[in-house]
């Protein structure tokens, strides 16, 4: 679905299964597939997507994955240079998802799904953009809609195959000041100085987000909701014209700066924002809303991996407990939700031990307290540096460099005395 446009700073039916022979799949470079399409709208679909991006019409599938079991079809679709598949999700909703999902296992990055539905219901929309399909269109079909899409999927296409994908890293606070912006910003500053990556630091927050305060970034003109609503447009120029540079060294997208800005975006708009930046970093870091609701749900979906912010007490871990159950319910791949313990080693806090029993899962990160240091960093806007020699430092160093796969020289990282990875 189409999400609102805004400013642009810089510049400004059902039919029998048909399959075409390998060797002509192989030369069509990008192969249409529909599945459960009727006549008329294959017709509409098919000279569209011809006339937009070459895409040449292997087939209709008259039945879901698993009960269409025609695996030439399927080799077909394998010898492609890429697929658009389009899929009317309406006669059986469930199995729709389940044929997106194991296409999308079929043909990874070479495939992008479309689905196709009377019904827009938001549950409906966020469970199809959780299977994968980058668009959720109308039916009947719209022409000009439909070729828009065409066009985003096109942009999109692109990117997917022509960078190497970077990491997307979000952090979730438990509750109000365990410190999730803190440590968003420095583990950005720290890629991006110690490791030497390309860091884009994204402040989700819909209203007063401090990202770009801890950066000691002016107030800006555009934030990172401004860049979602022109997503369909989105090229280089686009996203320069958004993104400040260069700040202590990392790119950033800033969250609102007044208490009411205009945040409401569509689910799949947001998604494919990250999904572009993705493209155009090797570390996008996200400062995330508060809550696990649709309004952060594209963010946890795309990232590889969460950062659940908690301190060492016990109204902190009360929530923390919850949050760890809610993100369990969405069957996130082992590892991917990290639970993050922050200011360690203070006076009274309930032991690592407790946190893990509690929660049930182990605590993947420790960092020790350091209030003096970081107020000073909030207060003047200057983050600590990766070269200090504070045990906060050393445990962002080891960190960063764990998740760079790079290790500063040895004159610049002494061994903590501190345990990192818990098991």
């Amino acid at each position: 679905m189409r999400g609102l446009r805004g400013r642009r700073p810089g510049r400004k039916q059902s039919m029998t299964l048909k399959v075409i022979p390998s060797q002509a799949v192989e030369s069509a470079g990008i192969s249409l597939i529909t599945v459960q399409l009727g006549a008329e709208n294959i017709s509409v679909v098919s000279r569209l997507a011809a006339q937009h991006i070459g895409a040449s019409f292997a087939g209709n599938m008259a039945d879901y994955l698993p009960r269409s079991r025609d695996a030439e079809f399927l080799k077909a679709m394998q010898k492609s240079d890429g697929c658009l598949c389009i899929i009317d999700v309406d006669n059986d909703f469930d199995l729709a998802i389940e044929t997106a999902s194991s296409l999308q296992q079929l043909l990874g990055e070479r495939i992008l799904l479309v689905a196709l539905s009377s019904r827009s219901n938001p549950d409906r929309i966020l469970r199809a953009m959780r299977a994968g399909f980058a668009e959720y269109l109308a039916t009947p079909i719209d022409g000009n809609e439909f070729s828009e899409s065409l066009l985003r999927l096109r942009r999109r296409w692109t990117v997917a195959r022509n960078t190497k994908p970077g990491r997307v890293l979000a952090f979730l606070g438990a509750r109000g000041g365990a410190g999730a912006t803190t440590l968003a910003v420095h583990l950005s500053t720290f890629l991006a100085q110690l490791c030497g990556k390309r860091v884009l630091v994204v402040d989700q927050h819909r209203q007063l987000g401090h990202v770009g305060l801890y950066l000691g970034l002016p107030v800006t003109e555009y934030n990172f909701y401004d860049l979602v609503r022109n997503i369909d447009r989105i090229d280089a120029d686009l996203l320069n014209g958004y993104v400040a540079h260069e700040v202590n060294g990392v790119d950033v997208l800033p969250g609102p700066d007044g208490l009411f800005g205009l945040t409401e975006v569509p689910l799949s708009a947001m998604q494919q924002t990250l999904r572009y930046l993705r493209g155009s970093y090797e570390f996008v870091v996200i400062d995330c809303c508060h809550g696990v609701s649709t309004a952060n749900e594209p963010v946890l979906a795309e990232s590889d991996q969460i950062f659940l912010v908690a301190t060492p007490d016990v109204p902190a871990l009360h929530d923390l407990s919850r949050y760890v159950d809610r993100l369990l319910q969405y069957n996130f791949p082992a590892g991917k939700v990290n639970v993050l313990v922050n200011r360690c080693r203070s006076r009274g806090e309930v032991a690592m031990k407790a946190v893990s029993e509690a929660v049930q899962l182990p605590i993947a990160i420790t960092i020790p307290n350091s209030s003096e240091e970081l107020i000073t960093a909030m207060n003047t806007g200057k983050p600590v540096s990766h070269l200090s020699r504070s045990e906060f430092a050393r445990q962002l160093r080891k960190w960063a460099t764990s998740l760079a796969g790079s290790a500063p020289s040895k004159a610049s990282f002494a061994t903590s005395a501190f345990a990192f990875w818990k098991s």
